[in-house]
């Protein structure tokens, strides 16, 4: 086999292993969270627990990375006011214990497809975060196939001579036949530390970065549907839809993608829109969404008013419930998302009848089916049970889901996680006893009540 060919294979197995996206997410001392709490992310993954117990809490490190990263400028280690989390101030981050006492620093870490691992360190200064240490554990393919594990941890303080050290041999072997005409560096780039092979003393001749962009891609990734999704407007801001469009990232909220990408399928991709028209039609809200371009910056989005309406019967989407404009965003980036992207999704109970949650479950089955990773934060018991009994029925993998139930301890405050995953015939090993137990207390409160009038 060629050197040309070997590159290009090894290429395709290190894309394949990105294509499991992230695997586990890390995070202490942020908020409720102190001391280190990691969860498995699965197919399909739920973040379910009472008010105020953490879940949220456990993703906005991701997506602070996320905005930082897709921010025009250069914003510093972490943008905190940014498209997807909002603060005004370092110490809002940062855990306070029962004494009043606030953490210096929080930590977050994500793992790729259960082996490759960053882990990132945040630490307060006067105007914001520093990064005080990256670490990362990389598993590359030698030229002979053979796994090759690297773990390094850089510090922003790192030595030129201490980094030569700690690089993965295969750099450093070239920078030894380079007879010292390259040299490593730890620069900053964004969110991360990173060591930076440039040649001589110029470091702006950068010949090689390492880490390479794995991390990086699986954070720009993530699709993010928050709790509040806006009000439906008349005509939406058309956004950039070229050839290259599904290869590219979407940066900030994707609710601003959601018209143009339904005018793109309606032109391009008749497979697509016809898959959000049978999930909208699951959910009872309509079968039907077209749009309409407006002008060269605006589009209308245009759907039935029932679920058997023809295309001479579509409405804007301002004139609909608000079912359809707080479901949409979602069904779209599910149908966009591709095999290992995660998509985060806030309370998509929002607005949805009963029985539209309990369906909604078949539409996951048919998502986590195509390699798409679905994390998702609920309080809705109806969107459960309805996994659950995708499980039973063999429309889920019983491995492919996994529960974490959010709590606070009641002595100091803190996040506690218990995770549980989902037997063959859809049971939680360890359900949480209050979740279940509202709603028999409810209905025995309703019987008692009955039978007193």
């Amino acid at each position: 086999m060629s050197k040309k060919n070997k590159k290009k294979l090894l290429s395709k197995r290190r894309t394949a292993r990105e294509n499991e996206g992230i695997t586990e997410i890390t995070v202490s001392g942020y908020k409720s969270i102190r001391e280190s709490k990691s969860i498995k992310i699965k197919p399909l993954t739920l973040l379910a627990g009472t008010n105020s117990s953490g879940k949220s809490s456990f993703i906005q490190p991701l997506l602070m990375m996320k905005q930082t990263l897709e921010e025009g400028f250069d914003p510093g280690p972490l943008l905190l006011n940014g498209a997807h989390v909002r603060f005004t101030s370092a110490d809002q981050l940062l855990h306070t214990n029962f004494n009043g006492k606030k953490e210096e620093q929080f930590q977050v870490g994500f793992e790729i497809n259960n082996e490759d691992r960053c882990d990132v360190t945040y630490r307060k200064v006067s105007n914001g975060f520093t990064i005080d240490k990256t670490y990362y554990k990389v598993t590359e393919l030698d030229e002979n196939y053979k796994k090759q594990e690297t773990e390094i941890t850089l510090h922003k303080d790192e030595m030129r001579k201490d980094i030569k050290s700690i690089i993965p041999p295969y750099l450093s072997d070239l920078m030894k036949k380079m007879d010292g005409g390259l040299q490593a560096s730890v620069v900053r780039n964004r969110c991360f530390l990173k060591a930076n092979i440039h040649l001589g003393n110029d470091k702006n001749l950068v010949f090689t970065e390492f880490p390479s962009q794995t991390f990086d891609r699986a954070i720009r990734n993530i699709l993010h549907l928050p709790g509040l999704r806006g009000n439906p407007e008349r005509t939406y801001p058309t956004t950039a839809v070229d050839s290259d469009f599904e290869n590219t990232y979407l940066p900030g909220n994707f609710e601003k993608y959601v018209a143009s990408l339904i005018n793109k399928w309606q032109t391009n991709d008749e497979i697509k829109l016809s898959e959000l028209g049978n999930y909208l039609s699951l959910l009872g809200l309509t079968d039907k969404v077209r749009t309409t371009r407006i002008d060269d910056t605006q589009v209308s989005i245009n759907v039935g008013r029932g679920v058997k309406d023809s295309l001479n019967d579509l409405v804007n989407i301002a004139d609909v419930g608000l079912g359809v404009s707080q479901t949409l965003p979602v069904l779209v980036a599910l149908v966009y998302a591709r095999p290992g992207q995660m998509v985060y999704i806030e309370q998509p109970e929002i607005h949805l009848h009963p029985r539209a949650q309990y369906m909604f479950a078949s539409i996951l089955s048919k998502i986590i089916s195509k390699g798409v990773k679905v994390v998702m934060e609920t309080h809705s018991s109806l969107i459960i049970k309805g996994i659950q009994t995708a499980v039973a029925k063999n429309e889920i993998n019983n491995k492919d889901a996994a529960l974490h139930w959010f709590s606070r301890n009641k002595d100091f405050g803190e996040t506690e996680i218990i995770s549980s995953n989902l037997d063959s015939n859809g049971a939680f090993g360890d359900w949480p006893i209050d979740f279940d137990e509202v709603e028999l207390m409810a209905e025995i409160n309703y019987l008692d009540a009955a039978e007193e009038d």
